[in-house]
């Protein structure tokens, strides 16, 4: 439940702070002003994607996932050999949003799943990601496969996993 009290919060502060653009630019157009370039491009956004994901969210979803000792130790090491910053919660969290907007157009067959994918597959080999069946990677499956099932962020992991499937299946083909 707290998860979803506060996706919802996130929408709402998002539709507040959707509805200011959308008012801002109502009162530029009524004052015989342009809407400038910047307004109207965060109002061609809003039009066109859902609600991002924001950092603090994707991590509270994966401390919620996270259930024994090793998982935690499994998250901790692959966090811990990003130490140099290769990788930030921002590439994390934008690739998720990304995801979002994917996933709305359901198709993981698509060319942006496809690209999707591969900045995925190349982000999870920058993470150095555990292969295999080592004690670790199967810790960090089952919080990946819980944190599916979180309903913030359900549908672009889902979507992710459909796509990195079919490209990797399709590489291996081709």
């Amino acid at each position: 439940m707290y998860v979803q009290a506060r996706h919802l919060a996130a929408v709402i502060r998002n539709a507040r702070n959707q509805l200011r653009r959308v008012q801002l630019a109502r009162e530029q157009i009524a004052s015989g002003n342009t809407i400038s370039p910047d307004l109207l491009f965060d109002l061609t956004r809003d039009l066109s994607s859902p609600v991002m994901l924001d950092p603090a969210e994707v991590q509270a979803a994966i401390a919620t996932a996270v259930h024994d000792t090793a998982e935690q130790e499994a998250v901790e090491s692959v966090v811990g050999r990003n130490a140099a910053g290769q990788v930030t919660e921002g590439d994390v969290t934008a690739l998720l949003d990304e995801a979002v907007i994917c996933a709305a157009a359901a198709d993981p067959n698509s060319a942006s799943a496809r690209s999707l994918a591969d900045r995925w597959l190349a982000l999870a080999a920058l993470l150095d990601l555990p292969d295999g069946e080592t004690e670790e990677e199967i810790a960090l499956r089952r919080v990946v496969i819980r944190m599916i099932d979180d309903p913030l962020l359900v549908e672009p992991l889902t979507f992710l996993r459909a796509a990195v499937k079919r490209r990797t299946i399709s590489t291996m083909k081709g």
